[in-house]
């Protein structure tokens, strides 16, 4: 730095030499090409941070850390759509679980404040599973994301990792995480869905890869009753006549009487699905044909 840049002292006399004058000019005229880069008029550019200015549209008060659901932008056009970006924050429903804000002031009733859409926040988490690494909105629920095993986002910090329940934690928003996750799993039993036809709910193991073959994955899952019993989804559209999900049309001339589609037998090896409905129900699907036996009669 040259010696014309030197700070004044107070009681020092203020002489300014031409060289800091004209640098003082160059660094204001810099400022405002990079202003008038990113658009005229924008004081506070949250894009670049991660944050995002929100107006409250869930019909009240919202606290720190809350989450609400990403509606659309509150300028349709024009230069307060390019210099300051905000957005409606509506209650949070089905279509919402991925597409969220958290609230990092209070904001009242239709009043704006700053929230994050992109990167670290402190939020609830209700962690299901200790396995869980991931989290994401819960339709109708503003004080705390649900834990999933893949999610927008990922939990890096639970005030409390040893047990289940709510939990203060730090999330990252923003990932790239397919919200199901495959894993391997033996069918070992199945009972037919009570008023269907050819629809069967059924019990599974965890497997894992030896070097021989499979074997049940130490401390995994299992699917047993409930909602962790697992659904053929190539029966999904079964009725009994017709075609079914396996290709064979029942219906068909010449179909022998005496068969009938039959369940998943033999304990196969399946590529289980952990997914979510639109509701954020936990559900566990494979896809495998049908065999069909019988005797002709």
């Amino acid at each position: 730095m040259g010696d014309y840049l030197k700070k004044v002292h107070p009681g020092q006399p203020l002489k300014i030499p031409a060289a800091a004058y004209n640098a003082f000019v160059e660094a204001a005229e810099d400022l405002a090409r990079r202003r008038a880069n990113r658009g005229q008029g924008t004081t506070d550019d949250h894009r670049s941070s991660g944050m995002v200015l929100v107006k409250n549209i869930s019909g009240q008060a919202r606290k720190r850390f809350e989450i609400l659901g990403i509606q659309s932008p509150l300028f349709l056009s024009g230069d307060q759509l390019k210099n300051l970006p905000a957005l409606a924050a509506c209650p949070i429903t089905p279509a919402h679980t991925t597409k969220f804000v958290i609230l990092q002031e209070p904001i009242a009733s239709l009043g704006m404040g700053r929230a994050l859409i992109s990167g670290l926040s402190v939020v609830q988490v209700q962690l299901f599973d200790l396995n869980h690494g991931y989290a994401a909105a819960q339709p109708s629920q503003y004080a705390q994301l649900v834990s999933r095993p893949a999610g927008p986002a990922q939990i890096l910090w639970l005030s409390d990792s040893s047990t289940l329940g709510v939990k203060w934690a730090i999330v990252r928003v923003g990932v790239e995480s397919d919200c199901s996750e495959r894993f391997w799993a033996k069918i070992t039993g199945s009972t037919l869905i009570s008023g269907a036809t050819y629809r069967w709910a059924y019990t599974w193991v965890e497997q894992e890869r030896t070097a021989t073959g499979w074997q049940a994955k130490s401390g995994g899952r299992t699917g047993t009753s409930g909602g962790q019993l697992a659904y053929n989804s190539i029966e999904a559209y079964n009725t009994g006549t017709g075609i079914q999900g396996n290709s064979i049309d029942h219906g068909a001339v010449g179909y022998p009487a005496g068969f009938a589609l039959l369940p998943v037998r033999g304990n196969p090896v399946v590529e289980m699905k952990l997914e979510f409905d639109t509701a954020n129900t936990v559900y566990y699907s494979f896809s495998y044909v049908n065999g069909e036996d019988g005797s002709c009669t």
